[in-house]
């Protein structure tokens, strides 16, 4: 029988493919861990160096700046990439897309599902654009703040911006609503249990009240339970001391019958010896 080539060589393609797919989720994984690590402690280090890196920010990216020496933790890459994460874009929020890429790199490196990636991602798209909004309407208020001033970023600020235009105070409502429609969407909450927690207690507490108001009748019914076991061991052995009585009375009368067959047996053989002794 001939073998078909092109059959042949379809599986072959397959068998090759799903290896070089496999090497591409790990290669994945592992840029996604080494971006995890690097924005991570570049984002910590700018607040202890963003200061002192400011001259090398304001000098742009370029290759001359390249040789210049950043106070970073991570060097200048860490210094441009936590300037643009923190101070242009997402602010102290931008520390979010860490767990989102560490979920990432389990999944793909370890295939380890230690979080769902679709919720995950719900959560930082919305925590980054919610806390610098918030931080960025409280900066319209207090602008000389300096933790508002550095870390709420760009982003932020034009949104908060862009509500008060349209919105004014009433802005910070809208944030509230939200944020509380997400939790409900994201936790899946039907109802609250606040009210209900209340109405419990209370319930109780006339259960209570109830419970002393009517006496405790738990102790007359020992009592009586105790006072029944009594009379039905009275009962039980009034009739075993009768029993044993009707016993002894029946084996007596067979100890007379007994002696009464051997007199009568006696009798008879006296009275069978006479008879012969009188006939001799």
């Amino acid at each position: 029988m001939v073998e078909s080539s092109f059959n042949s060589d379809y599986y072959e393609d397959e068998g090759e493919k799903k290896p070089f797919i496999e090497k591409i989720k790990v290669a994945t994984g592992a840029i996604s861990l080494a971006l995890t690590i690097i924005i991570f402690f570049s984002l910590l280090s700018y607040f202890f160096t963003g200061s002192d890196d400011q001259s090398l920010i304001d000098s742009g990216l370029s290759f001359s700046s390249l040789g210049e020496e950043s106070k970073n933790w991570l060097g200048v890459l860490g210094s441009f990439l936590s300037h643009y994460l923190i101070f242009v874009t997402f602010g102290i929020s931008s520390f979010l897309i860490v767990p989102l890429l560490l979920v990432i790199a389990i999944r793909l490196l370890f295939n380890k599902k230690i979080y769902s990636l679709s919720r995950i991602s719900i959560f930082t798209f919305f925590g980054i654009i919610w806390i610098s909004s918030l931080m960025g309407f409280f900066l319209n208020f207090f602008s000389d703040n300096f933790f508002l001033k550095n870390y709420t970023g760009g982003v932020g600020y034009n949104l908060s911006l862009f509500l008060d235009n349209l919105l004014g105070f009433s802005s910070f409502v809208i944030l509230l609503l939200s944020l509380f429609l997400f939790i409900v969407f994201y936790y899946d909450l039907y109802s609250f249990s606040l009210f209900k927690s209340k109405n419990k207690k209370e319930e109780s507490l006339s259960d209570d009240e109830f419970d002393d108001i009517i006496p405790d009748n738990s102790l007359d019914d020992e009592i009586d339970g105790e006072e029944i076991k009594e009379e039905i061991k009275e009962e039980i052995e009034e009739e075993i001391i009768h029993d044993e009585k009707v016993d002894q009375n029946i084996s007596n009368n067979t100890t007379e019958e007994e002696d009464i067959k051997l007199k009568v047996e006696k009798t008879v053989d006296e009275k069978k010896s006479s008879t012969l002794s009188s006939d001799v």
